[in-house]
């Protein structure tokens, strides 16, 4: 379903929304350049934990890709615009929503190619939902979310009830129910890693200290099909120093393949 429809300098952005298994509405931006000629690649960006679709890192990305590609961008349920509540939050849910946002897409768009591009927690949905896509971009991707999660909730955590943690850049109090912990328990991501069928791109921040560069190493390890790593000096989780060498490194893939 389209909704409102702004026309910027290059391109003409559209609100959308896909209704999940859990019949709630995901809502998101459709970006197109204004001059088309031809069919073009298809992105989509997953954003990472308690993030939304306005996440600063893949906003940056799509601001500059978006003049020759056309992009999407979503909110996971109970984040951004979308309903439901985050505490509901599990890693199968967010799959299953990746799965219902990727099949809409599918419908809609006639494409010469389909990249899922996915940051952080959003690369733990993509590796196991495991896309029928042509390429897959992963960025600051981890394969161990319970021990991460663990550590950030600490003394809050309470795996039984509800977990809050308060993140320390906006203040908000971020909850997560029990489901949450016991869904984790059913995923060993480095070993689904190898049963993804598209070519994969990782690419990592050598001065992240979320998620340390070291972590997407197994991961790319297990990979099986065509891939490639690239470690960006001087950008942190966020890529925020060096947010240009992201966006170098996925165009050359994007490209490429």
């Amino acid at each position: 379903m389209i909704e409102k429809v702004t026309s910027e300098k290059n391109r003409q952005t559209t609100t959308f929304e896909v209704t999940s298994r859990d019949d709630e509405k995901l809502k998101g931006v459709r970006s197109v350049p204004n001059e088309i000629d031809s069919k073009l690649p298809v992105i989509l960006f997953v954003h990472g934990f308690s993030s939304n679709a306005d996440s600063s890192t893949l906003c940056s990305i799509d601001e500059r890709l978006n003049d020759r590609y056309i992009t999407y961008r979503f909110s996971f349920s109970g984040r951004g615009e979308s309903e439901g509540q985050y505490v509901d939050m599990t890693l199968s849910k967010e799959v299953s929503e990746l799965k219902s946002v990727l099949d809409y897409i599918k419908s809609q768009e006639n494409a010469t190619k389909i990249v899922v591009f996915a940051h952080s927690f959003g690369t733990n949905s993509t590796i196991a939902l495991n896309p029928k896509v042509d390429l897959i971009i992963l960025a600051a991707p981890f394969d161990n979310p319970i021990e991460f999660y663990e550590k950030r909730y600490a003394e809050n955590l309470h795996k039984d009830g509800i977990s809050c943690w308060k993140k320390t850049s906006t203040g908000e109090t971020v909850c997560l129910g029990s489901g949450f912990w016991s869904d984790l328990e059913k995923y060993k991501l480095d070993e689904l890693a190898q049963d993804i069928t598209s070519p994969v791109l990782i690419v990592h921040g050598l001065s992240d200290t979320t998620i340390f560069p070291n972590q997407s190493e197994r991961i790319f390890k297990n990979l099986k099909v065509k891939k490639q790593r690239v470690l960006i000096p001087n950008a942190d989780h966020k890529f925020r120093q060096n947010i240009d060498g992201l966006y170098a490194a996925a165009y050359a893939w994007i490209e490429k393949i």
